[in-house]
C-alpha cells in the first residue's frame, strides 16, 4: 500500500483476518491495523509487492526507497504473517544506477524467493531486471540484468510467478519500442538465476499499446495466466 502526505511517500502495510462462519474461510474483508515498517532516513519509499508462504507466516514485500543516490530496491520480511517486520535491506551492492522491484513470488516455504523491476542503464534506457534469495529475503544474489528486446528502450517486470519450489518462475511486464507500449514476458527455469530471451506476445489486431501488470499460475508453473491493458481507438481495455 502507498500513503503519501505532501511530498513524503512511505510503506505501509495492512494486516487482515476474518472468519465465515458459513464457509469456514478466511476472508480479506476485516483488517486487523496499519503498520510503518521501519524506515530508512529517506522521502520516498514505497512497497509494491509481496509473496508469502503457504502458512502465510514467512513474507516478502519488495519496493524502492531514495535513501541512497540514485533510488535504489528495498526489501523487508517478516516471520509472523506481516505483524512485525524486519529492518529495511537493499539488495543492491553497488548503487550506481536507480532501480525499482515491482514483484516478487517464493517457493512454498517461503524461502527461495526471486523479485523483478527494472533499472535505469545510461539516459534513456530501462533494462529488466531481477534478484534472487533462498534464505527468505535475508540476503540476496547480485542484480541480474535481462536481454532487452531489439530497439527497446524501456523494459519494466511489474510481477513474477514461480512454482512451489521457486524454481520454475515467468515474469511479465511491458517494453517500449518505438515509442510503443507493448507487452513482455520471460521464463526462468533456475529460480532467477537465468532468463530466456524476450517474448512478447501478441497484441489483439486493433491495439496500438498494451503491457502485462500481473501473473498468476499453478503449483508448476505450466500453465499460467497474465492480466494487463491494451489501448484500443485511445481508450485502455483489460487484457
Amino acid at each position: 500500500m502507498k500513503h503519501k502526505t505532501g511530498r513524503l511517500l512511505t510503506s505501509i502495510v495492512y494486516l487482515l483476518t476474518c472468519f465465515n462462519s458459513h464457509a469456514g474461510n478466511l476472508l480479506a474483508n476485516h483488517w486487523i491495523k496499519s503498520i510503518f515498517p521501519t524506515m530508512m532516513p529517506s522521502t520516498q519509499t514505497a512497497l509494491l509487492g509481496i509473496a508469502c508462504s503457504d502458512s502465510q507466516q514467512q513474507c516478502v514485500a519488495v519496493g524502492f526507497s531514495n535513501v541512497a543516490s540514485p533510488m535504489s530496491s528495498l526489501v523487508y520480511t517478516s516471520n509472523d504473517g506481516g505483524n512485525t517486520w524486519s529492518n529495511p535491506i537493499q539488495p543492491a551492492v553497488v548503487f550506481d544506477a536507480p532501480e525499482y522491484l515491482l514483484g516478487v513470488d517464493c517457493s512454498a516455504d517461503g524461502l527461495h524467493c526471486t523479485a523483478v523491476g527494472t533499472s535505469t542503464v545510461g539516459t534513456n534506457s530501462n533494462l529488466p531486471l531481477s534478484y534472487r534469495t533462498i534464505d527468505g529475503g535475508n540476503t540476496w544474489s547480485s542484480r541480474t540484468l535481462l536481454a532487452s528486446p531489439i530497439n527497446s528502450t524501456i523494459n519494466i517486470l511489474n510481477d513474477i510467478a514461480c512454482d512451489t519450489q521457486g524454481i520454475n518462475c515467468a515474469a511479465v511486464g511491458l517494453s517500449v519500442i518505438n515509442d510503443r507500449h507493448v507487452p513482455l514476458v520471460y521464463t526462468s527455469t533456475d529460480g532467477g538465476n537465468t532468463w530466456s530471451t524476450p517474448v512478447q506476445p501478441t497484441l489483439p489486431p486493433t491495439a496500438t499499446f498494451g503491457a502485462l501488470l500481473g501473473i498468476s499460475c499453478d503449483n508448476n508453473a505450466l500453465r499460467c495466466s497474465a492480466v494487463g491493458y491494451a489501448e484500443v481507438a485511445e481508450i485502455n481495455i483489460p487484457l
